[in-house]
């Protein structure tokens, strides 16, 4: 008997030298042994000669299968891990549901990357192949890989808290989003697809966030509506499918929302799981887009204040936000990124230097002043509400986008006449409320492109379509034919 040893060399066999014998109790039998050393020897290297062709072929799709397989393995406990977490279960859909809200969620995901990967010039394209590039870096140098944060800081400083370029901050948030793409690309290997796939798992929490909001706003109303504003929004769903930086503030958006409104209705926030999940929201939005804590807290605030003056929170709220517009345009006295309307115009200036598109929109030039603010908000607010204009949509896609806010309009509304009485306004509504308007007028006054109105609009219709939908009485047809 014998025992036959194949060793590879430079990833290649090396069939004359690599074939050893080795002889338990045989020694009386080696001529027998050497002959049939020499048929395997030959066997072996006629098959060499076949597949020596296709051998590093074989080496990079066993590399590729590993990447395909990793990501099953992380779907698969996805799959199997969520609908036992008690955030999840809470949600009341059940396994089955959780789980098929998981699988609408990859398909959504899946399509957009498909449709975004014929886009060579997409932001989803173009974020994924910058980072491939840190990606590389993590593998073969991961020394530097963290480097590049402290070195913005260092040439920058920390000034400059809102501006989008020149600044530490503002090329912080891309290189954030680039590690952890970077991380991810360690179970996906780059792909594209696998990439959106992982992303949207992470982001999947999010949507289970706003319907467990719904849910508790609106425990009596149908199961349909709290579904359409949490997975059936599509500017959201497309936006937050692929890997972009949309999606990550989408989430923190959820996780400070839920722990609001968890605050809000009597569950404390002295748990230290909730107070970590509320600041990391919070700190995750202060990296990747700033300015929209300007919106967030001081509706949060609002909302605060509305629960503690109940008999007059609507007259709270007014007078709180008349001296926050006193604050915002009083803060024009005020030096470096304290200047709250030199911030404005300034992210105005950022979106109108890059390259002129299809979708560039006309605006006038906004003088720091109230009154300049005055003079051209009916402009910003039709930007920020109606933008793409139907009639000057050029594209098919544009043209559905383009019918989405009068959609929306039109379930507004519908909300107005076959409202449920019986449904006072929440504190947290006027949290979202104020918080969603707010925000339109940010991206009224400083965005002058319809493409970038859609995608920084649609994160933010959730808070608008909750009380909404959720709030008509679709039952009140019905009893009164």
């Amino acid at each position: 008997m014998f025992i036959c040893r194949l060793i590879y060399t430079d990833n290649e066999p090396a069939p004359l030298m690599g074939l050893f014998l080795v002889f338990r109790g045989c020694e009386g039998n080696k001529r027998a042994a050497l002959r049939k050393m020499k048929k395997i020897e030959t066997v072996v290297s006629g098959v060499y000669l076949v597949l020596k062709p296709t051998w590093h072929l074989n080496v990079m799709i066993s590399i590729m299968t590993w990447h395909y397989m990793l990501t099953l393995l992380y779907l698969l406990l996805c799959f199997w891990l969520l609908p036992r977490l008690s955030f999840f279960r809470n949600a009341e859909l059940g396994t089955v549901g959780i789980r098929l809200a998981l699988l609408f969620k990859l398909a959504v995901g899946l399509l957009a990357a498909a449709y975004f990967a014929r886009l060579p010039l997409a932001d989803v394209v173009m974020l994924n192949n910058e980072s491939t590039l840190h990606y590389q870096r993590l593998l073969h140098q991961p020394g530097l890989f963290l480097a590049d944060i402290k070195g913005y800081f260092e040439l920058y400083g920390p000034g400059h808290f809102f501006a989008a370029s020149d600044s530490a901050w503002g090329y912080t948030r891309f290189i954030f989003f680039f590690k952890l793409m970077a991380v991810i690309d360690l179970i996906t290997g780059t792909n594209i697809y696998l990439n959106t796939l992982v992303f949207s798992t992470l982001v999947f929490p999010a949507h289970i966030a706003f319907y467990r909001i719904a849910t508790g706003l609106y425990k009596h109303s149908k199961i349909w509506p709290r579904l359409l504003v949490a997975f059936g929004i599509p500017s959201l769903m497309l936006f937050t499918a692929c890997p972009h930086k949309d999606g990550l503030v989408f989430l923190a958006l959820a996780i400070c929302s839920f722990v609001y409104f968890r605050w809000l209705h009597g569950h404390p926030l002295r748990k230290w799981l909730n107070i970590l999940a509320f600041c990391g929201g919070i700190l995750l939005i202060l990296v990747i887009r700033n300015f929209v804590l300007v919106a967030m807290l001081p509706a949060m605030l609002a909302g605060l204040l509305a629960q503690y003056c109940r008999e007059r929170r609507w007259m709270v709220v007014a007078g709180f936000y008349i001296l926050s517009v006193l604050v915002f345009f009083g803060s024009s006295f005020l030096p470096g990124s304290l200047n709250l309307p030199a911030a404005v115009l300034q992210r105005r200036a950022a979106f109108a230097s890059l390259p002129t598109g299809n979708t560039q929109l006309q605006m006038d030039s906004l003088p720091p002043t109230p009154g300049g603010f005055a003079q051209i908000l009916p402009q910003a607010m039709g930007h920020a509400f109606l933008a793409p204009y139907p009639n000057k949509a050029a594209a098919a896609p544009l043209l559905l986008a383009s019918l989405e806010p009068y959609i929306y309009l039109l379930l507004l509304l519908v909300s107005i006449v076959m409202r449920r009485k019986e449904m006072g306004m929440d504190n947290y509504t006027i949290y979202a409320l104020t918080f969603f308007i707010t925000m339109m007028f940010i991206i009224g006054y400083t965005i002058p492109n319809a493409g970038a109105i859609i995608r920084y609009r649609s994160l933010f219709w959730v808070f608008l379509l909750t009380p909404v939908v959720c709030n008509i009485n679709w039952k009140r047809r019905r009893v009164n034919d």
